[in-house]
């Protein structure tokens, strides 16, 4: 039987710099293998596209560690957002840095080790239905829908967005000709890793049609 390499990115806050250390460590050692499957939970599913796309990324994964301030990440809000908003804070800057970094060249690279037949997933959590959701990133990078971009960043943004500190992300779906807005928030609400789709998922998501659906259609 042919060796397969995986790995999953584990959720865990700021001690997500200790994974991007190890990646980038273990490039510098030169035995770091190239991936068939990698997964991302939460601060993990911001350091899933870097460790896909293998160690030429790791000066950007680096620099997301290391060279962001915290308002790359977060505006503060009053403290009576706990009372009267959706979050304790605002995590548009996040979406900024993400797009700044999840350029059009590395979902071109994400699309093309796709098509190679590796996978890359993103786990969020559904507010909605209560349930998990894997993303598949490179199937949504392939589909070559205008709107793939916008939504593999805002994936990850929901991954990690950790509920109460961070406010959902609203993703505008139809499903049976309905349309209708889910609330998307850290995937680590049900699993701080993993490899596989948990038996409670609804389901791996191609692209996104809502839930217990699988089709290459995305929000709209």
């Amino acid at each position: 039987m042919p060796e397969v390499q995986l790995l999953a990115v584990s959720g865990g806050g700021e001690n997500g710099a200790f994974g991007a250390g190890l990646l980038c460590g273990w490039s510098e050692r030169g035995s770091r293998p190239t991936f068939e499957l990698v997964t991302g939970v939460s601060t993990g599913a911001l350091t899933a596209p870097f460790a896909f796309l293998g160690s030429s990324y790791d000066p950007q994964l680096r620099a997301v560690y290391t060279q962001l301030s915290p308002e790359d990440v977060l505006e503060k809000r009053f403290i009576t957002a706990a009372l009267l908003d959706d979050a304790l804070t605002d995590n548009s800057p996040l979406f900024k840095t993400i797009s700044r970094y999840l350029n059009d060249e590395m979902l071109a690279g994400i699309a093309k080790r796709y098509d190679e037949g590796r996978l890359l997933l993103i786990l969020t959590a559904n507010l909605d239905a209560q349930q998990p959701v894997i993303w598949n990133i490179g199937a949504i990078a392939k589909s070559g829908h205008p709107k793939a971009p916008d939504t593999i960043r805002r994936i990850l943004l929901a991954s990690a967005a950790v509920p109460g500190a961070f406010p959902p992300t609203m993703f505008n779906v139809t499903v049976n000709g309905q349309p209708f807005q889910e609330m998307h928030v850290d995937g680590g609400a049900f699993a701080q890793a993993f490899l596989y789709p948990p038996r409670s998922c609804v389901c791996v998501r191609r692209g996104y049609a809502g839930p217990r659906r699988l089709s290459p259609q995305l929000p709209t």
